[in-house]
């Protein structure tokens, strides 16, 4: 009965949010606060929820919660259903759909939210739109049976990162997620 009446005084203190969800468990320090990434302020930098447009934070880890939550679907997810990017632009230049860059890669918290629209390259040889460096290098393997050397070509991906082949394209994607890049001449 005793965590009845704490739990019913928590729920009291948050009634009056409407603009977001303030999850319970950060409250009670069960989430750590390292985990929990805030956006810089400026209207700007609010993440609106593209399905339900009444949910706007600036915490990454609350926009993804809400999204798993509530529309069962994730970051990525929404690419495919809404052709919207929500990407995390880490102060480090990294772009990303989800929030795990700064948790492994370079330790920086502040991202800027990019709403695009979802990011396709046209094929050299066709009007094909890909939008990934391995979707594109295989696209070109299968359909017209050439490569991006055969080609004179390579991509270059918003990290900085130059693919010069499928193989280089595969292991780039496992630690990249290779949705904007360009071609460019060898």
């Amino acid at each position: 009965s005793g965590e009845e009446e704490e739990e019913k005084s928590d729920d009291e203190e948050y009634k009056g949010e409407k603009e977001y969800i303030e999850p319970l468990a950060k409250k009670r320090k069960m989430v750590k606060k390292k985990e929990a990434t805030v956006v810089s302020s400026g209207s700007k930098r609010i993440m609106e929820c593209p399905k339900c447009k009444n949910f706007r934070s600036k915490c990454v880890t609350k926009h993804e919660a809400h999204l798993k939550s509530v529309h069962e679907i994730t970051p990525a997810d929404v690419h495919l259903i809404f052709h919207l990017c929500i990407m995390f632009l880490c102060d480090c230049g990294h772009k990303s759909a989800s929030n795990t860059h700064y948790k492994s890669q370079c330790g920086l918290r502040n991202f800027k939210i990019i709403h695009e629209k979802k990011f396709r390259v046209k094929c050299i040889q066709c009007e094909s739109r890909l939008s990934t460096t391995s979707g594109y290098t295989q696209h070109l393997i299968r359909t017209h049976s050439t490569s991006l050397r055969k080609n004179g070509i390579h991509l270059l991906c918003a990290c900085g990162v130059k693919i010069v082949s499928s193989d280089s394209a595969r292991v780039h994607m496992k630690i990249c997620e290779d949705r904007h890049f360009i071609i460019e001449k060898n």
